[in-house]
């Protein structure tokens, strides 16, 4: 990590909401501890985290929807919390709650109100319900619901009957997300959850994270657009996410590594236009974006060293 930065990024990020601050402090400049767990503690007190509780209704729920009402419903809002590094809160218990009541019989999360299950909803459901603790015994179903769905090549499809590529890679991350959540927590599961993340992690890296199929040329060029708050699969919440789960360099990072080096304008980067509606939106598209500098710089300071 970098531990230093030029003073004139460190204020802009400082000057940021402390859901960047705190990841700033831990993961950029070396903060000490007691700092960053203030910073990380005032997300529920002030600024888009509290902005985000405050809306929650009298049923514990966001956007009067489980799941159903996309971005604004409450399994999306509980990503976002997650995504910002807030403290798991009593307040998120209800919720949870809601979103295990989705359950079908053979362990998949359905669309609210349907039958339709799907492994997308699955693999972000597992990561969202560890992140904040909420362990009931239906979690392990959905775990080995994950387990039954992964496919030969290492992938996962959102709907597994139907085979579409751009979802089957930002479905192939949910699940990883999900599943390195669920590691942390289940420990005796850490061999079997290792091979499934190794095999995924083979499918995104032999296809270079953007590639639609290994050894050829053609891309999916959306994949180099990166919005906020990053809900969709792109190569810099991709790497991102390597980092996060502490995976080394791979030479087949490189062309990922390259499209966020040559995105930032001026060292900094920008939010790229999003799509669906939000109950707050805490940077502009086509701005300069704190967060995307962030999550950038911390990559490039993982991975990019290690470059030829």
């Amino acid at each position: 990590m970098f531990k230093t930065l030029s003073t004139d990024m460190a204020n802009f990020l400082m000057s940021g909401d402390h859901v960047i601050r705190w990841q700033v402090l831990d993961q950029l400049t070396g903060g000490e501890k007691e700092d960053i767990h203030r910073a990380r503690m005032m997300i529920e007190l002030e600024g888009w985290g509290r902005q985000l509780l405050e809306l929650q209704d009298e049923n514990g729920i966001w956007g009067q929807s489980v799941i159903f009402n996309q971005y604004k419903s409450t399994l999306w809002v509980l990503i976002q919390f997650k995504r910002y590094g807030i403290y798991p809160l009593d307040q998120f218990y209800l919720p949870c709650e809601k979103i295990i009541s989705e359950l079908t019989f053979d362990g998949g999360i359905r669309w609210e109100g349907t039958e339709e299950k799907h492994v997308c909803l699955s693999g972000l459901a597992l990561g969202v319900l560890s992140y904040f603790r909420y362990l009931p015994p239906q979690l392990e179903a959905i775990y080995h619901f994950l387990i039954e769905t992964q496919r030969e090549d290492g992938s996962w499809y959102c709907d597994y009957h139907k085979d579409e590529e751009t979802a089957r890679y930002a479905t192939t991350l949910a699940v990883l997300e999900g599943l390195h959540e669920y590691k942390r927590i289940y420990r005796e599961e850490f061999n079997r959850i290792t091979d499934m993340q190794n095999a995924a992690h083979e499918f995104l890296l032999s296809r270079h994270l953007n590639k639609r199929e290994p050894g050829v040329t053609s891309v999916f060029y959306t994949f180099g657009e990166f919005p906020f708050p990053y809900l969709r699969y792109d190569l810099l919440t991709v790497m991102d996410y390597f980092r996060h789960a502490g995976l080394r360099y791979d030479d087949r990072m490189s062309d990922a590594i390259k499209i966020i080096k040559e995105t930032a304008i001026e060292g900094r980067w920008f939010m790229s236009s999003q799509q669906g509606e939000y109950h707050i939106e805490p940077e502009i598209p086509y701005q300069v974006s704190r967060f995307n500098t962030l999550r950038a710089l911390r990559v490039l300071a993982t991975y990019d060293q290690h470059r030829p």
